[in-house]
C-alpha cells in the first residue's frame, strides 16, 4: 500500500546545477500520469506490504527546462535493524506511453481518464536513460519484492534522478507488515498466449533452445503476477499403426508441462478446444445452432500419409488415450479442455451432446468454457460466465455454482462502460477492482483472452478494432516480457483476494480457540464486510486509489490484531458497511470473547456469558456512524470498530 504525505521542509534536495530545471513528486501508483499533468507537492513515498508481496510506488519528474540522460538509482532500502532488504528485489522503470486513436465504445465520458486522441501510460518500458523535454511530465515506476522471511518493521531508502542539469532525491520508506502471504495460490488466473507471437517478436525460431529461454522468462513472469493456468496444445505427433489404434507421442507435451510446472505456473493445463460452430444459411456465428466436433490429422505410419480421421475413429481415440496419459502422470486432476469457445442459448443443445463426448471418452477431463448463456446443468464442470452475463443472470449462476461446479468469470471487450476491465483509458483500479469481485461473489477464477495478442507494433498501435488494451496486458521487451501498469495492478488485485482468505483463515482459527460459543461466527463475515466497503457491487465501487488503501490497510491491521488477547469476534446485524437509513438506526451486537474478559459496547457494559458469548445494541446516526466493541483482560486491551453508511 503507497500513501502520500504532504510537503515535509525535512525533505532536502541535492542540486549539482540547476535547481529550477525539474521537480520531484510522488504520487499513488493507482494513478495514471499523463504528459501534462501538473506537479503536485508530495515530497515522500510511503510502501506498506506483507512478505511474500510484491508492491508498486510511483513518483513523476515534471520539467521546467529540456532534460537530457535521464535515469534513476535506487539506494539499498534498510531495515531499522541494519538487515538490508536485498536489490535485486527493487527495481525501476520509466512509464511509457501508448498512442490510442480512439476510446473504448458504448463508455460516458465519466468513465474514461481523457478522451482520444491522446498518448496514455502503460508500458514499462526497459530504457535506463531519457530525455524529457520542457514543461513535461514523466512517471517513473518502482517495484519492490518483500521476501516472506524479510524482517517486519520499517525500511528506509532513496529514489535520485541524475540528469543534465542535475541531481535530486526522494525519500523512500517501507513498512512490511508482521505476516506473509501464503506461497500456494487461491484464484485459478487464465491469461491466453500465442506462443508463435513470442518467437516471432525475439526473432528466434519456434521450439529451438534460444525459444526455449525466451519462454522462459514469460513463464517467470506469468508465475510472478500470479497466472497459475497454462495453456496447453494436444500431443503430437500423432501416428495410425496398421491394427487402426494410434501411437501418441507425449513428449512434446510432457516437456511443456514440465516446463511451467517447474516456472511455479501450472495448477491448472487448459486444452483447446475440440468443436467448432458450422454456421448456417440466414444465420450468423452468433445464432447458429451447430457445434461440430473436430476430425485430428494423424500420419499412417505404413503409408507415411497424412489422413483427417472423424471424431468417432481419431478424436475418441485421442481423448481415450490422453486421459489415460494424464492419470499416470497424476496431472488428471488439473486438466481442463474446451469444446468450443462462447457458446450460445441456440448452441446449448449441441454443446451438451459434444461435451458428453467429451466426458464419455475421457472421464478424468473437466470441461471449461467461457459462456455466453445459462442451462448447461452436469455438462460443463468450470462455468466461466462474462461479467455482464454474471450481473444480469446471477441467480442461476449462483445456483449452479452451489451445487459443487467451479464458478469463475471472464472479460474480453466486454463488458464496458461502469463495468471494471482493464482497458487503457479507464482508470487503474478498475483492474485491480475485478478480483476483489472474486472474493465478493466467491468465484474460484478468471480468464481473458489475451496476454499477449500482440499488434504489429503494440507500442504504436494496441488493437482499437477492439477496446484499447484488450488483446494484450504485456509488451515485448528486449529479451523477455516487458510489464505494464495494468499487469502490475492486476498482480495487486490478486494479492489483495489472499488478505481476504488469510483474515477468514484467523477468524476460523480464533473460532475454534474461543469453542462452541463462536460457532454463529461466519468466518469470512469480516472480510466481506472490508471488500464491501470497496466494492457494493458489480458495477458500484470506489474509484478513489485511497479508499482502497485505506480498506487494504484495515484488512492489514485485523490481520495482525486478530490473533492477539484478549481473543474476541463479533457479528452485527446489520454487516458493517452496510448503508442504512437515518430514523433511528438500531444495530444487533452479538459477539464472543475470551473467558474471562468484559466487554464494552459504545461505552457501555455488556453481559458476558459463562461461555463468552455476549448480545446488546448500538444506535447510530450521521455523525456517529461506528459501532465500537471493547474486550479488556489481564491489563490486555482489544478495540473493534465497526462502520456504516449513513444515508
Amino acid at each position: 500500500m503507497l500513501i502520500l504525505l504532504p510537503f515535509l521542509p525535512a525533505v532536502l534536495f541535492n542540486s549539482t546545477l540547476d535547481d529550477a530545471a525539474f521537480q520531484l513528486w510522488a504520487e499513488d501508483p493507482l494513478v495514471k500520469i499523463f504528459k501534462d499533468t501538473p506537479f503536485r507537492e508530495i515530497k515522500c513515498i510511503e510502501i506498506s506490504c506483507a512478505g511474500n508481496e510484491y508492491q508498486a510506488g510511483q513518483f513523476a519528474i515534471t520539467t521546467q527546462k529540456k532534460l537530457e540522460n535521464v535515469t534513476v538509482q535506487l539506494s539499498s532500502l534498510t531495515h531499522e535493524s541494519g538487515y538490508i532488504l536485498p536489490q535485486k528485489h527493487v527495481s525501476w522503470n520509466f512509464v511509457g506511453y501508448v498512442p490510442l486513436t480512439k476510446n473504448t465504445y458504448h463508455t460516458p465520458d465519466s468513465e474514461l481518464l481523457r478522451k482520444a486522441p491522446a498518448d496514455f501510460p502503460d508500458p514499462l518500458i526497459d530504457e535506463r536513460s531519457i530525455t524529457i523535454d520542457a514543461e513535461k511530465t514523466q512517471p517513473v515506476w518502482l517495484t519492490i519484492f518483500v521476501p516472506k522471511d524479510a524482517p517486519a518493521g520499517k525500511y528506509r531508502g532513496k529514489a535520485t534522478v541524475s540528469t543534465s542539469c542535475g541531481k535530486k532525491t526522494l525519500d523512500i520508506s517501507l513498512n512490511v507488515h508482521p505476516f506473509a502471504l501464503p506461497d500456494e495460490w487461491h484464484l485459478l488466473v487464465t491469461l491466453w498466449f500465442d506462443p508463435n507471437i513470442i518467437a516471432k517478436f525475439h526473432h528466434v525460431e519456434m521450439w529451438s533452445e534460444e525459444y526455449w529461454e525466451i519462454l522462459a522468462q514469460y513463464a517467470k513472469n506469468m508465475a510472478e503476477h500470479r497466472q497459475n493456468v497454462v495453456e496447453t496444445p494436444f500431443p503430437s505427433p500423432i501416428e495410425r499403426k496398421k491394427d487402426g489404434t494410434l501411437e501418441i507421442d507425449y513428449a512434446s507435451l510432457d516437456k511443456w508441462v514440465e516446463f511451467f510446472e517447474q516456472a511455479n505456473a501450472c495448477d491448472r493445463i487448459e486444452f483447446p478446444a475440440v468443436a467448432h460452430t458450422v454456421q448456417e444459411s440466414g444465420h450468423n456465428w452468433w445464432t447458429s445452432r451447430e457445434l461440430v466436433l473436430n476430425n485430428i490429422s494423424v500420419k499412417e505410419q505404413e503409408t507415411g500419409e497424412t489422413v483427417s480421421l472423424p471424431p468417432e475413429e481419431g478424436l475418441a481415440a485421442m481423448l481415450t488415450n490422453l486421459d489415460k496419459h494424464l492419470m499416470e502422470r497424476g496431472w488428471h486432476k488439473k486438466a481442463m479442455v474446451h469444446i468450443s469457445d462462447e457458446p450460445t442459448i441456440y448452441k446449448l443443445e449441441s454443446y451438451c451432446k459434444a461435451a458428453d463426448f467429451v466426458h464419455q471418452h475421457a472421464p478424468h477431463l473437466k470441461i471449461i468454457e467461457a459462456i455466453e448463456t445459462t442451462g448447461f446443468g452436469n455438462y460443463l464442470d468450470v462455468w466461466v460466465p462474462k461479467l455482464s452475463h454474471l450481473m444480469n443472470w446471477y441467480d442461476e449462476y449462483e445456483a449452479q455454482r452451489k451445487t459443487g461446479t467451479e464458478l469463475w468469470f471472464y472479460t474480453c471487450c466486454h463488458p464496458y462502460g461502469a463495468f471494471p476491465n482493464r482497458f487503457i483509458d479507464f482508470a487503474l483500479i478498475k483492474t485491480r477492482i475485478l478480483f476483489w469481485l472474486n472474493w465478493k461473489y466467491q468465484l474460484e477464477g478468471y480468464l481473458h483472452w489475451g496476454l499477449n495478442r500482440w499488434t504489429e507494433n503494440p507500442f504504436k498501435d494496441v488493437g482499437e478494432d477492439l477496446p484499447p488494451g484488450d488483446r494484450f496486458i504485456i509488451y515485448p521487451g528486449n529479451d523477455g516480457p516487458m510489464n505494464s501498469m495494468r499487469w502490475e495492478a492486476s498482480r495487486e488485485g490478486l494479492q489483495d483476494y489472499e488478505y481476504f482468505r488469510l483474515l477468514a483463515e484467523k477468524t476460523t482459527k480464533v473460532k475454534k480457540d474461543l469453542g462452541w460459543g463462536a460457532d454463529f461466527i461466519n468466518e469470512k463475515q469480516r472480510s466481506d464486510e472490508i471488500c464491501r466497503s470497496i466494492v457494493r457491487s458489480f458495477t458500484e465501487y470506489e474509484t478513489t486509489p485511497q479508499r482502497l488503501r485505506e480498506a487494504r490497510e484495515v484488512l492489514a491491521q485485523e490481520i495482525i490484531a486478530i490473533g492477539k488477547h484478549p481473543l474476541l469476534l463479533v457479528k452485527t446485524t446489520p454487516p458493517a458497511e452496510t448503508e442504512v437509513v437515518n430514523g433511528p438506526i438500531l444495530i444487533l451486537v452479538r459477539g464472543v470473547v475470551e473467558k474471562g474478559a468484559t466487554v464494552k459496547i459504545q461505552g457501555e457494559e455488556a453481559k458476558v456469558e459463562p461461555d463468552g458469548t455476549f448480545a446488546g445494541h448500538a444506535f447510530i446516526s450521521f455523525d456517529r456512524p461506528d459501532v465500537i466493541i471493547e474486550a479488556a483482560l489481564n491489563g490486555q486491551r482489544k478495540q473493534i470498530r465497526r462502520h456504516f453508511v449513513v444515508r
